[in-house]
């Protein structure tokens, strides 16, 4: 996929690349390194497409050394700038060099996960993480493409995460900048003061791609309504019932029921998952919001179900080996789920109204997640001694269950934040192949 429309407004860039030549000495030497970077991939293109240039200048002998002699000016100007103070065109030229990276040098993921570390830091420095909406002095055009450029740079996280097999670099809940719109180079300039409506999905656009690689939201809903009719037409025999009414039941068949009830919930918590933090704020997401944490609480029902009928004597004790392996990261994935509401609601809630319907709260209300989160701990407390994931699981929830404590408005600020930094650490936990690439995929 061509990334650059996603960094570079050609028009802009062409006003800018005339400007140079007119006034050399002026031009940022940080621009010149975009210039850099975009003469190196222009080349490593020529490279390895077989359409060597003609005529080379010297001392050049091959495109392919074009594209490294170019590389290293980029480099040169980015450590001359100073990147880690960075400013105007620092996060263009540091994207476009990442690709060099990748491109230019075989067995180069791990170096473009480090630069990738750096792109991200330096573009939260800068603000692109959040909305330009909240900036009164970033205008139209630029707030535009920083939406632009802050889309590209989270594909590009997914992609060079899965490439060097490590966690993605941007967290969930790290970021609220909105997609950008469907819209032409020619659509809008530096001078305007209002942006216009986006083009309809059936025109050809270079953001296009970006904004519709996702599903829609809309997908998601439709996605939500079958899973929702499919589980309605489960038959009575393995529809989820209370132990209790049971008795006559072989565990085999309850071990079913619960098994299908777990994909369920566990499947609705993927599907809504990314709209968590979103519908803290944004009634759109609302119900995404409703249904991860219902879904969230819910399967943490099943867990504490679960280990009391597996206590000795209990109706399930010779069957907890099944249920153990087949449900754990499970639980885990609606602990995170948990914890992330909670500590963005912390976050969220003294800028948001205090007569606000939250219809979360409603149903559960925050004492009472954060009892289901206890008891979560204590049964995992309870099997850590015979599971090196359960005792993992447990010591992150541990250290959140404590920063998530009720809180007076002193340290409201501060607790989320450590809180965060430790949901990695209960995400690398879970099964990649059964849910990080599944939300990953979202």
């Amino acid at each position: 996929m061509d990334m650059a429309p996603m960094f570079i407004h050609a028009p802009a860039f062409i006003k800018e690349y005339n400007q140079m030549w007119k006034d050399l000495d002026s031009t940022p030497l940080m621009w010149i390194g975009l210039l850099f970077s975009i003469l190196g991939l222009a080349s490593h293109f020529c490279a390895v497409s077989g359409d060597e240039l003609h005529t080379l200048p010297e001392p050049f002998i091959s495109t392919s050394e074009m594209s490294s002699y170019y590389r290293n000016r980029t480099a040169q100007c980015l450590v001359e700038v100073n990147y880690l103070k960075p400013g105007r065109y620092t996060v263009e030229t540091l994207c476009f060099y990442h690709a060099l990276e990748l491109l230019g040098a075989k067995d180069s993921e791990f170096g473009a996960y480090v630069v990738l570390g750096i792109i991200v830091r330096v573009a939260m420095r800068l603000g692109y993480h959040r909305d330009a909406s909240r900036y009164a002095n970033i205008s139209l055009f630029d707030g535009e493409m920083r939406r632009r450029a802050w889309s590209m740079i989270f594909q590009i996280d997914i992609f060079t995460s899965t490439q060097a097999r490590l966690p993605r670099i941007i967290r969930d809940g790290e970021a609220d900048t909105a997609e950008p719109k469907n819209l032409l180079d020619t659509d809008f300039d530096e001078s305007m003061t209002e942006l216009p409506h986006p083009r309809p999905s059936t025109d050809v656009t270079p953001v296009a791609y970006v904004i519709f690689k996702p599903p829609s939201y809309g997908d998601v809903m439709r996605l939500d309504s079958q899973l929702t009719a499919t589980h309605a037409t489960l038959p009575p025999y393995l529809t989820v019932r209370p132990l209790s009414l049971s008795i006559t039941d072989g565990t085999d068949l309850i071990i079913r029921r619960y098994a299908l009830e777990v994909c369920f919930q566990k499947n609705r918590c993927v599907l809504h998952r990314k709209y968590l933090i979103p519908g803290q704020s944004n009634t759109q997401y609302r119900y995404s919001r409703t249904a991860s944490v219902n879904a969230a609480m819910k399967l943490l029902d099943i867990q504490l179900t679960f280990n009391e009928a597996s206590q000795p004597g209990g109706r399930l004790s010779r069957e907890r080996w099944r249920m153990s392996a087949l449900i754990n990261q499970e639980y885990i994935l609606a602990a995170m789920i948990l914890c992330l509401d909670l500590s963005c609601g912390m976050r969220f809630a003294r800028n948001l109204p205090s007569g606000r319907d939250d219809e979360v709260e409603r149903m559960w209300s925050r004492d009472m997640r954060l009892q289901r989160l206890k008891t979560g701990y204590e049964v995992w407390s309870e099997s850590s001694r015979i599971s090196a994931m359960v005792a993992k699981a447990a010591e992150a929830l541990k250290v959140m269950l404590k920063d998530l404590e009720p809180i007076n408005s002193e340290t409201r600020d501060a607790k989320p934040v450590a809180t965060s930094c430790l949901m990695s650490d209960l995400l690398l936990v879970v099964n990649p192949a059964s849910v990080s690439d599944a939300v990953s995929a979202l």
